[in-house]
């Protein structure tokens, strides 16, 4: 675990490198402190890559977070800013994939405000053609029959992955219960698959 945890902080490696030899593995203390590191260290890997290859597998799901991303910065601009009054969307961010859900729900939740502001900058002739060109692309992704489909199995999947996540980011969850959360979750999902 030590071998892996320094292949991946390169700043970790370099303090290791200069530890004196008689304080690296002699003190319950240092190794009950590292332990400690690298579950939690491990724990998240583990949820992160679970869900981003879960993610990235499959290209209707890139299609939804697009069209949510594409939502976000569409409302983001000045014009249609000033004529939203729905929940804020949130913004989505790779990295962060709780973030993920978060925008599933807002835009599951105001998805009606959304379609009827898209239809109504349509036919505003004094907003720029741009943003009418782009209402219409949008109205037309959000409208697709699989769309809502699509959104609501997503935010089931990611809300069953929500719990272990908050659960991970304890400093009270060891590395063996992190493991079970997670196997816990994944089978959660492969009953929603049957």
């Amino acid at each position: 675990m030590m071998d892996y945890t320094l292949k991946r902080d390169k700043d970790f490696k370099k303090i290791f490198e200069t530890i004196p030899a008689n304080a690296k593995y002699t003190s319950n203390h240092i190794q009950n402190e590292i332990i400690e590191l690298m579950s939690k260290i491990i724990t998240e890997e583990i949820l992160h890559l679970v869900v981003v290859n879960a993610m990235s597998s499959d290209n209707k799901l890139e299609n939804l977070f697009g069209v949510c991303n594409s939502l976000y910065k569409f409302f983001r601009k000045p014009t249609v800013a000033a004529v939203y009054t729905g929940e804020k969307l949130k913004r989505l961010l790779e990295q962060w994939w709780t973030g993920h859900l978060a925008t599933v729900k807002v835009i599951m939740n105001s998805c009606d405000d959304i379609v009827h502001l898209l239809q109504e900058i349509e036919g505003i002739p004094t907003i720029g053609a741009d943003v009418r060109i782009e209402a219409t692309r949008l109205l037309k992704a959000i409208t697709e029959p699989s769309f809502p489909f699509i959104a609501c199995m997503t935010h089931q999947k990611l809300g069953l992955l929500d719990p272990p996540n908050t659960a991970l980011q304890a400093k009270s969850t060891d590395l063996y219960t992190g493991v079970r959360l997670v196997q816990s979750a994944l089978e959660c999902v492969e009953e929603l698959r049957k």
